[in-house]
């Protein structure tokens, strides 16, 4: 191999390799999130870290399970009743225990409360995944 891009399958694994390390070397006990079934969560999982799978309200999926890119249209759901019905989806499979509201998301406080409200609504338990960092 003469070179390797950060795109490519082996780049992508030295960044995913990295950003595990770093983790591991800041702090073991950190979460370090990702997608459900993500190599990201499968490597750090391997690494004796704590994997936690986050799902995201505010953006459109693809069938396979990964983000659809934000170049691409309607990429992120900015409509109250979109996030609302896509939080409850994701957090009806069991398969997250975060749900993510980006805070660059147009309405995001307002999208994060209408989420927040429906969840509790349909009897789904809130709770954080970590305690509170110590500053």
């Amino acid at each position: 191999m003469r070179s390797v891009a950060k795109s490519s399958v082996v780049g992508m694994l030295i960044v995913l390799a990295a950003v595990v390390a770093a983790a591991a070397a800041f702090d073991r006990s950190m979460p370090l999130l990702g997608l459900p079934g993500s190599a990201l969560l499968r490597h750090a999982r391997n690494a004796g870290l704590r994997p936690v799978a986050e799902g995201f309200a505010d953006r459109r999926y693809r069938a396979d399970g990964t983000l659809v890119p934000r170049r691409e249209p309607e990429a992120v759901l900015t409509g109250t009743r979109q996030v609302v019905d896509q939080a409850l989806r994701l957090a009806a499979t069991g398969e997250i225990a975060s749900l993510c509201v980006h805070g660059d998301t147009p309405g995001a406080v307002a999208l994060a409360r209408a989420v927040r409200d429906a969840l509790r609504a349909a009897g789904i338990e809130l709770a954080p995944f970590a305690p509170p960092a110590a500053y």
